[in-house]
């Protein structure tokens, strides 16, 4: 057999066991690891049996001691405060007398005294000094006062400590006042960029400066050089217009500049801010405005707030496209009635009724808001504006001659497509039924106050069909109820003897010659088909009932005239027993044979 023979023989029986004997060497490995795991559980059962439970209260005693030991690394004047807190835990209890209390008001200062700047801008020594400026002596408050105003723009960015100010500007002295606002200069921008300064700043710039206060916090947002260089004759941009001309194109990038900041951030609720964007857009290019515009599109509610930010905002939608109006539409959606509500929001909602030409987005969007609580709109001074200019659009006796020419300069500038005659009729017609249904369901509450008079005689004069039909019924029926009575100024009235229902109903009788229709459809002819003997009996002794009488018999409303002479002749006894004007002006209505000339001289009597 050769070598070569004898090699490949070998070669073929280490192939053959090899098999073999791996199968051995894992069936041994799988015996060790079954014993070896029996033998581990063995052992951890005796381990878990001889470990004891951790001491947890230990533990916590010595976390807590770590800790104090940190803070007392950290914190220069750590036993102070510590004595401070635990005094204050004492004051702060309804039990504490009030002597004892002012005794440890004044150890507490005395033992945070020259360090209050260190300690003011942790959450809890920050409400030890707001009790001191709240409780503690006048002579506390200045000295608390006068150690931390250096410190205010660093306090006005801290989380607690932005606390403290308002404390110190609510319970400190005038002077004080004045030193903290001066404290502010050359940092207003960054104060008023910063999302925990900014509401603070709002605070002082809206409750606690003059007008020189104000105009000198606007500076710094004209440019660094105002910084600190506050000059007594700039108030706004144009007074920096007119005497620096040359600066014009620099201090509008400025103020561009700094007005990014804060939009940026979206901190435009500020009274401030809104005043200072104002300014700037009526100076700025066109490019730039629709810049700005476009970035408050999304925010229009912030500007509700203050004049300057209507103002703003009524910008925003007199330049925007039909798009963005819709957008703007959109957003007011759940704050209808805050807005109507609002001392200058209100002006919102007239910039859109004069510039959207979708209606029907505004009546889908807006109007049921409006006419889900119309009583309390139109108890509100300036939601009244807001039906006034649904029903009686632009109407000089309801609106101010400069608010009227204002919103009609700012409707040219609107690339609105849509008549204006077309818009203010579609949305007359949504709301005129649902506002007369509301007269109709609650006339007391709609006649007998004064000024939601006037509303409801706007609403009657623009009203129309058998929804203003039954409205006038309503109204005939609660004036000859002689069971009804108002109560005003501790008084109580008939409702023809309230001045201000006895004004609405002369108004409408009036009215009813302008008004095109069959005669039974005006006020004139339902409130006289309605007089009865007893409703004369009861209203001829009262000068204003006599009054409305006399108003009746001048309508240019035959039926109504005819039917209320008939009724009142034969009360014409009844009439000559009164004394007052009302009664003998009524009388000369009534007698045929009266001369005419006496009739003339009683014309121009005061007839309220």
């Amino acid at each position: 057999m050769t070598m070569a023979s004898r090699k490949r023989k070998n070669t073929q029986d280490v192939e053959e066991e090899e098999p073999v004997t791996k199968i051995k060497k894992n069936l041994t490995k799988t015996e060790k690891t079954k014993k070896s795991k029996k033998g581990a559980s063995g052992f951890q059962k005796k381990d878990n049996a001889s470990k004891k439970k951790p001491n947890w209260t230990e533990f916590k005693k010595k976390k807590k001691e770590l800790r104090k030991t940190r803070k007392e690394q950290k914190c220069s004047v750590f036993d102070l405060t510590e004595k401070s807190k635990k005094l204050w835990e004492r004051v702060r209890r309804n039990d504490c007398p009030a002597e004892q209390r002012q005794k440890l008001t004044a150890e507490i200062h005395k033992l945070l005294k020259n360090n209050l700047q260190k300690v003011v801008y942790s959450h809890d020594l920050s409400r030890v000094v707001q009790w001191l400026l709240k409780i503690g002596t006048p002579d506390i408050r200045a000295e608390v006062i006068e150690e931390l105003t250096p410190h205010m723009p660093v306090m006005l960015q801290s989380k607690y400590a932005c606390f403290c100010v308002n404390r110190m500007l609510k319970y400190g002295s005038h002077d004080s006042r004045k030193a903290i606002v001066r404290s502010l200069h050359g940092h207003v921008v960054k104060l008023a960029s910063h999302s925990v300064a900014a509401p603070i700043l709002e605070n002082i710039y809206s409750t606690w400066t003059s007008a020189v206060e104000k105009s000198q916090l606007r500076l710094e947002f004209y440019g660094d050089m105002y910084k600190q260089d506050k000059e007594q004759d700039i108030h706004c941009l144009d007074d920096i217009f007119k005497k620096t001309p040359a600066m014009r194109d620099a201090t509008l990038s400025a103020v561009k500049a700094n007005m990014s900041r804060i939009l940026d951030k979206k901190l435009t609720n500020s009274s401030l801010f809104q005043t200072v964007l104002c300014e700037y857009l009526k100076h700025c290019s066109k490019e730039d405005r629709e810049e700005v515009l476009q970035q408050i599109q999304n925010s229009i509610l912030d500007f509700k707030s203050s004049k300057d930010g209507a103002h703003v905002a009524v910008m925003c939608i007199w330049h925007s496209s039909n798009k963005v109006k819709k957008q703007i539409t959109k957003s007011l959606k759940g704050h209808m009635v805050e807005v109507a509500t609002s001392e200058y929001g209100h002006l919102i909602l007239l910039a859109l009724f004069d510039t959207v030409d979708d209606t029907v987005l505004l009546k889908k969007t807006l109007m049921p808001e409006l006419l889900g609580d119309l009583l309390s709109i139109a108890s509100n001074e300036y939601g009244r504006k807001v039906i006034l200019y649904l029903v009686a659009h632009r109407d000089p006796m309801y609106f101010h001659p400069a608010e009227v020419e204002m919103l009609k300069n700012g409707a040219t500038l609107s690339n609105s497509k849509k008549d204006e005659g077309v818009r203010t009729s579609e949305l007359l017609d949504s709301v005129s039924d649902p506002l007369l249904e509301s007269i109709t369901g609650d006339t007391s509450s709609w006649i007998s106050n004064s000024s939601i008079g006037m509303v409801t005689l706007a609403v009657l004069k623009s009203g129309k069909g058998r929804h203003l039909l039954k409205c006038y019924e309503a109204i005939a029926d609660y004036v000859t109820d002689v069971t009804k009575r108002i109560e005003e100024s501790g008084k109580e009235y008939l409702p023809v003897e309230h001045s201000g229902i006895h004004m609405l109903l002369k108004k409408l009788i009036h009215h009813d010659k302008e008004r095109n229709g069959p005669e039974h459809e005006t006020f004139s002819f339902v409130l006289a088909s309605r007089l009865t003997e007893s409703i004369l009996e009861s209203w001829i002794p009262y000068n204003r009932g006599c009054f409305l009488l006399v108003a009746l018999l001048e309508s240019t409303i035959d039926s109504a005239v005819i039917e209320t002479r008939n009724k009142v002749e034969l009360l014409e006894n009844t009439i000559k027993e009164q004394k007052f004007v009302g009664a003998q002006i009524l009388l000369k209505k009534i007698d045929h044979k009266s001369d005419k000339k006496d009739e003339h001289k009683m014309v121009g009597v005061d007839r309220s």
